[in-house]
């Protein structure tokens, strides 16, 4: 008896409408004693874009509003409608318990690996293709100029990529053939190898692209000043080098994308047959991706 004047419903979103609900979300909840976890900006930021984009598809997770009409789950969205200036549609689901809202916790959030793993034709090493999507975006949006994404592709977007980027999966098969994963771990993250690998490739081709790598991971028959070989005693004493993230974490560096450019870096050098006794990225060029050549 308890829920039988609870509803769920698909329902129009509009700026308008979301102002309401949020007037009267928080006058109740003030009167309620309630409150809601923080909002989150760049959450907010990221959901309106793909508001914009006309990406929002209505999937089955509803906003939940209480009997009392506070919004006990979907803020971020009716925020990201506001902030869009969008219309949507979304499941509703209305007159639900307060004192439900304690359960949340026990579901668990899918990701893209897990949207890789299922659905009509599930990849195998999902995680790891993931993984890969997303550093390859990095390193793509960052060369191209774009903002830095605040999150991962959706999961529709990150199979319409998946798909529309083959040499993707060429990349990721070779780097996992020559050992890439294993050489990586503890060391280096194997996605963001795998995406160099990839962008490589679209710029000298994939020769050119898989000497470097095998090289990197061999370490053999080359000097002490090869580019490549450089790079690789570079990453072993990072490794060992402990304050190296704390470091740059105060000095308020990417650490991702400042490997990036150690890999770039040594890739620029050693297409040019230079050599080098270190990697120098230079004061201006720490936090900004380096030309590819």
């Amino acid at each position: 008896m308890q829920y039988k004047d609870q509803s769920i419903h698909v329902e129009k979103i509009t700026p308008t409408s979301s102002s309401n609900m949020l007037a009267r979300s928080d006058g109740e909840a003030f009167a309620f004693g309630w409150q809601n976890r923080p909002l989150n900006k760049k959450w907010v930021n990221a959901l309106a874009l793909e508001m914009q984009r006309g990406q929002w598809k209505p999937n089955g997770k509803p906003i939940i509003i209480s009997k009392e009409g506070i919004i006990g789950d979907g803020q971020h969205r009716i925020n990201a409608v506001i902030a869009s200036g969008s219309t949507i549609y979304s499941h509703v689901y209305r007159n639900g318990n307060l004192e439900d809202f304690a359960t949340w916790g026990w579901v668990k959030p899918r990701t893209l690996a897990d949207a890789f793993s299922s659905g009509e034709k599930p990849m195998k090493n999902s995680a790891e293709k993931a993984s890969l999507l997303t550093a390859f975006l990095t390193l793509h949006d960052a060369q191209t100029g774009k903002p830095r994404r605040l999150r991962a592709p959706s999961h529709s977007e990150g199979w319409e990529l998946w798909k529309d980027n083959p040499d993707l999966l060429e990349s990721f098969e070779f780097c996992r053939s020559v050992g890439v994963k294993k050489f990586c771990h503890g060391l280096y993250k194997a996605s963001k190898l795998c995406a160099c690998h990839c962008m490589f490739s679209r710029i000298a081709g994939a020769y050119e692209a898989d000497m470097f790598v095998r090289k990197l991971i061999s370490g053999t028959d080359m000097t002490d000043y090869n580019p490549v070989y450089v790079l690789r005693e570079k990453l072993f004493r990072l490794q060992r080098e402990t304050s190296y993230i704390r470091v740059k974490a105060n000095r308020g560096m990417a650490k991702d994308i400042l490997e990036y450019n150690y890999l770039i870096y040594a890739w620029n050098k050693n297409r040019k047959g230079k050599t080098i006794d270190r990697i120098s990225l230079g004061p201006n060029k720490t936090t900004k991706m380096i030309q590819i050549k």
